[in-house]
């Protein structure tokens, strides 16, 4: 309790003990992975029932029935799953160690009132799938109904691409812009070290 209000003092000073830094880079490095693999996730289990053959409305069925029998199932339907968690699990594993770490280090600092649990892999995907599932239908009519981003041939590093493109086989060839994450940049990192 005097720990408590002598940090509040310091706190009202200007000065914030060690402890509270340390709070706030744990926190951001939490949000951090969970915003990244609710976002992979959904990526993942969009791109797969966009890419079954079929219309948009049975994209948007298939979603909606995915979601319906996942729900149905307290969250713990693998389809889309098992191929996801095994190609992400090293890098799932290693965040969550590395977080883990951070929590460590943040629990011999803080206060005993103020110290934080561990995670675990299984809790963050839970948490994730439990979160994500009500954003998949939607994000199955937005991905499928919005255009692709337009590319003009008059600018910077598409046209050069392009032009190189155009002066080596003399006819124009498809320019293709593939999206990266960090997340993307760990993957290829983590796969090519297990070469």
């Amino acid at each position: 309790m005097v720990e408590y209000f002598l940090n509040r003092i310091l706190q009202r000073q200007g000065a914030a003990p060690p402890w509270v830094q340390a709070q706030i880079d744990l926190n951001a490095a939490l949000k951090h992975f969970r915003e990244s693999i609710r976002t992979e996730w959904l990526r993942h289990v969009t791109r797969h029932i966009s890419a079954a053959p079929g219309s948009l409305a049975s994209h948007i069925a298939a979603a909606e029935s995915y979601v319906q029998r996942d729900i149905a199932v307290n969250y713990t339907l693998t389809e889309y799953r098992n191929d996801w968690e095994s190609r992400e699990s090293k890098y799932h594993s290693l965040a969550v160690e590395d977080l883990n770490q951070k929590t460590r280090s943040y629990n011999t600092i803080a206060p005993y009132s103020a110290r934080k649990a561990y995670t675990t892999l299984e809790k963050e995907l839970d948490d994730c799938y439990k979160d994500v599932a009500p954003q998949i239908v939607d994000s199955i009519r937005n991905r499928t109904t919005s255009s692709p981003p337009n590319i003009r041939t008059g600018a910077g590093v598409a046209s050069g691409a392009l032009g190189a493109l155009h002066n080596l086989t003399g006819q124009k060839q498809a320019f293709h812009v593939h999206e990266f994450s960090l997340m993307d940049l760990f993957r290829g990192i983590l796969k090519w070290d297990t070469r």
